[in-house]
């Protein structure tokens, strides 16, 4: 287990607030996303408000009970730098309310994680698209081959016919000019061809220097930049774990009408039942002042009825 807990009430709350911390969003869209959390966040408030009516019902309505949750309350406030409301669960560790926090941002880890990430598969990729390129070239190279082999076949297929034909026209001997110029042409094919391929591979070296400049480039303006702090800060409903050694956000949402929700529970709810308390205190003590202050009025009206027939009788 993550935690060692104290009570059933604190581990079937970590059971419910886990889900927030393993839980992924599915999707990109927004509006989806904040209308999930909207929902997520009104059912932490029905859990927030069950968990302060078990209070109530474990408290027995004792005064000393409901000031030693405040206190709690108070203290867990004391971590916190942000103005805001919260609440400390009864029997738990965790603490819910609304406070005023910058902006979440993902810290460099997360970053370089995701950046990792996306590197491996472009890595993936591009090893995939060389395979292809290098199946590509060796196709052509095999087309090339079997084409020349076949221009040889033509060219000594030719000039047999054409000794064929002056031996048979002329009787003369063998004649090199039609079978050089014939070779000439095939050797100018091929220049040619190999001067494609080099003007290729040239460009496509020109575009990798072009890419890797860019890239250069990129880098240098990149270590150059420094994002400003404009210090704004926003009202947000969160969820905190405390039962590590340090306080762990686990949910967080900017709807007004959780944030709304929550400051109805925490005014009407939580610090009404207090107020509540206070003054069913007060009126009792007030009771108890009255019935002794009566006491003591009798008392002393006995007394001073004694005196009164000691000094009737003298």
């Amino acid at each position: 287990m993550k935690h060692v807990k104290e009570s059933l009430g604190q581990f079937l709350d970590y059971q419910y607030f886990s889900l927030f911390e393993s839980k992924e969003k599915e999707g990109s869209n927004e509006k989806e996303i904040k209308k999930e959390e909207e929902q997520e966040g009104l059912e932490i408030i029905q859990k927030v408000e069950d968990n302060f009516e078990r209070f109530r019902s474990a408290s027995g309505d004792k005064i000393i009970k409901y000031k030693e949750f405040w206190a709690e309350n108070a203290k867990s406030k004391e971590g916190f730098d942000s103005d805001g409301n919260l609440y400390k669960m009864f029997d738990s560790d965790y603490v819910i309310g609304t406070l005023q926090l910058p902006d979440e941002a993902l810290s460099e880890e997360e970053i370089n994680d995701q950046i990792e990430k996306v590197d491996k598969e472009s890595e993936g990729e591009e090893d995939k698209e060389e395979d292809k390129e290098e199946d590509k070239e060796s196709d052509e190279e095999k087309d090339q081959e079997e084409d020349g082999e076949e221009k040889e076949e033509k060219s000594s297929k030719s000039v047999k016919e054409s000794l064929n034909e002056k031996d048979q026209s002329n009787g003369l001997g063998f004649d090199p000019k039609p079978a050089e110029s014939k070779e000439g042409e095939e050797e100018e094919d091929i220049d040619i061809n190999l001067d494609d391929e080099e003007e290729s591979e040239g460009l496509d070296n020109k575009e990798e220097d072009l890419d890797i400049e860019g890239e250069e480039e990129g880098e240098g303006e990149g270590e150059g930049m420094e994002f400003s702090e404009d210090g704004e800060t926003h009202e947000y409903f969160v969820v905190f774990d405390t039962s590590g050694d340090e306080r762990e956000e686990i949910f967080r949402t900017d709807s007004p009408s959780v944030i709304q929700k929550f400051k109805d529970f925490y005014e009407n709810t939580f610090k009404g039942a207090m107020k509540e308390q206070i003054l069913k205190f007060k009126e009792a003590q007030e009771e108890k002042r009255r019935e002794a202050e009566a006491l003591a009025r009798e008392e002393q009206r006995k007394e001073r009825k004694g005196k009164l027939e000691k000094f009737m009788k003298n």
